[in-house]
């Protein structure tokens, strides 16, 4: 088998890079490990990001790592240009907080328009099959051979496209083409909670709470938006952007959840005194739940020792303090991240030193070019780290294919 431009890894990175190269005229195989292309996009039980919508610069403020290196990539294929192309492919987004950018569909029926989308493009796709190897001859790549079904073939190309993820069998191919790993550890994962009030109501997801990380009574980090309350720990948008900070601070750090951030707490308790003056003999619990919903609301009044049929004419001056405390300082006891295989995104990968940040090439198997996770790129939640992955996949497609015919 012979074709221009071999693509290994059939996620976000993979797949834009292969319709890329293929357009470009190059005859373009993809070969996925998984039994279909972004299988765990398809799989996700609700709405996945697919970008953010800001510009440029903004974007690599957010990356924590590998900033300089995605000037050019993010030049060539910015999040504007892919909320176009996603115009294009059919698949409407919503925006959320005017940046957060959603498939407006379900995952599963956007993960068919895409690949509708890659075949329309003339991409071959191989899937439930793993490469073994890469070839050389003379330093320069030859071609692929991976197995599928327990049949071996051979692939004879000019240009090879490295994007499995994070993935150990995307390390080990890189280390045999002489390629230096920097060590992986996660980037955006769960962090774990333990005897926290809010383990009763785990299977909750709070779609609006601010998160504190401190150390020595300072402010160290916070972050806003879902809170999803899952066994053993905490998930959702804030709790990925405030991991990169949990993992960055290796001093003992202890966390707090406000869970009206859209509320000044000196509003809150003028507010809880004007409805208590009208409706002095309701529960304290049937006034919070103007606030929040019931079950959270048992929570704050169980973490304040408030019995939830206390009247609001009743409360004290004290209880009042505590029910503050409690819904915009509850402490939570921090004990750490998720493991790794939880995260959400990875730090660590391949040396950036040995890739050429305006091709994608490597300076040390030319021929050979790598896009998204196998990169040692970390980023801040909210969408960078799939633009990231898509933009250097864009990247190496339009040059892979250019090398593959010769006119690069």
């Amino acid at each position: 088998m012979k074709r221009d431009v071999v693509v290994i890894g059939g996620g976000f990175a993979g797949m834009f890079a292969a319709a890329k190269a293929a357009l470009e005229g190059a005859s373009t195989i993809l070969i996925e490990q998984s039994h279909e292309t972004i299988s765990w996009f398809e799989q996700s039980s609700g709405s996945e990001l697919l970008t953010n919508n800001s510009q440029r610069l903004r974007v690599q403020s957010k990356i924590t790592k590998g900033a300089e290196f995605m000037e050019t990539p993010l030049k060539l294929f910015s999040p504007n240009k892919l909320l176009i192309q996603l115009e294009g492919i059919g698949i409407p987004v919503k925006i959320i907080g005017e940046e957060f950018v959603y498939p407006m569909d379900k995952c599963s029926v956007a993960a068919e328009k895409f690949r509708a989308w890659l075949a329309h493009c003339g991409v071959q796709t191989i899937v439930d099959a793993e490469v073994t190897a890469i070839s050389r001859k003379d330093g320069t790549i030859t071609g692929v051979t991976f197995v599928q079904h327990e049949k071996t073939t051979a692939v004879e190309c000019s240009a090879v496209i490295l994007a499995t993820g994070g993935g150990n069998r995307g390390f080990d191919l890189l280390r045999e083409t002489d390629h230096v790993i920097n060590p992986i550890a996660a980037s955006q994962v769960p962090l774990v909670i333990e005897n926290s009030p809010l383990e009763k109501i785990t299977g909750t997801t709070l779609p609006d709470a601010r998160l504190y990380l401190w150390a020595d009574g300072k402010k160290k980090a916070d972050a806003r938006g879902v809170v999803k309350l899952i066994p053993g720990g905490i998930d959702g948008g804030a709790v990925l952007d405030l991991s990169t900070s949990v993992l960055e601070n290796s001093e003992a750090c202890t966390l707090s959840i406000d869970l009206l951030p859209g509320v000044d707490e000196g509003a809150f308790d003028k507010d809880l005194t004007t409805m208590i003056s009208e409706k002095g003999t309701a529960t304290i619990l049937e006034l919070l739940a103007t606030f929040i919903p019931k079950k959270v609301a048992d929570i704050i009044l169980e973490h304040a020792d408030i019995p939830n049929r206390t009247t609001g004419a009743t409360l004290t001056g004290k209880q009042r303090k505590a029910l503050r405390g409690s819904i915009f300082r509850m402490d939570l006891n921090l004990t750490g991240p998720f493991p790794i295989e939880q995260a959400a995104s990875i730090a660590g990968g391949c040396d950036l030193a040995a890739i050429n940040p305006d091709t994608m090439e490597s300076y040390v198997a030319p021929g050979l070019f790598l896009a998204g996770d196998v990169l040692d790129i970390a980023t801040r939640w909210g969408g960078y780290s799939i633009q990231c992955a898509i933009s250097t996949g864009r990247c190496a497609g339009q040059v892979a294919a250019a090398t593959a015919k010769g006119i690069a």
